[in-house]
């Protein structure tokens, strides 16, 4: 009987998923029509259980896209950086951390991005018969990058520690709490 209840509500819940799916599309354009995004909304309202905005790729991906997606970055090399994006992720952990490290890998594989974008960029400015101010100009902007991208290592290694400090704070409170049960047993 249980099976059967978990199968059909397996199948509901892949309806629902199909119907999300299908508003989305008409409510995620220029100018969508007010009871496309009206029905999307009711959506997600009744079914917020499912977190079917989990479906949709995030900001951090449709940030990867729109990088990836510049005139100047041909497809092979927009299909090489997806995979390795994608790699980067996985190489940190993304797959199997907490949502709050999750968001720091984004951030860090697009600060990634970005300064291999500028390298480039700079790369083939510089190369040329350049201003002084124009060569500045492309210095600083790749330090800025190098920053950012450093900056983002280094907030995702400090979240890392907190969390095993709060971690392991958590668990000496347990083991503690559990040698005074086994105190007020014996006394």
């Amino acid at each position: 009987m249980k099976a059967e209840i978990g199968k059909e509500r397996e199948k509901e819940i892949a309806k629902i998923r199909e119907q999300f799916h299908d508003v989305f599309k008409r409510a995620n354009k220029n100018d969508p029509r007010p009871a496309d995004v009206e029905k999307l909304k009711k959506i997600l309202r009744e079914h917020a259980d499912l977190n079917l905005w989990r479906d949709v790729s995030g900001l951090a991906k449709a940030a990867e896209l729109a990088l990836l997606s510049h005139d100047s970055i041909h497809g092979g090399l927009q299909h090489v950086w997806a995979h390795r994006l994608e790699e980067m992720r996985r190489e940190l952990g993304y797959h199997d951390a907490p949502e709050m490290e999750r968001l720091m890998i984004s951030h860090a594989a697009i600060c990634w991005l970005r300064l291999n974008m500028l390298e480039i960029f700079a790369g083939v400015v510089l190369n040329q018969s350049v201003t002084l101010p124009r060569a500045m100009f492309w210095e600083k902007r790749l330090e800025l990058a190098q920053r950012r991208f450093t900056r983002a290592l280094e907030s995702l290694a400090r979240l890392r520690m907190m969390t095993a400090a709060t971690r392991l704070m958590e668990s000496r409170i347990e083991r503690q709490a559990g040698n005074v049960r086994q105190l007020k047993a014996v006394c």
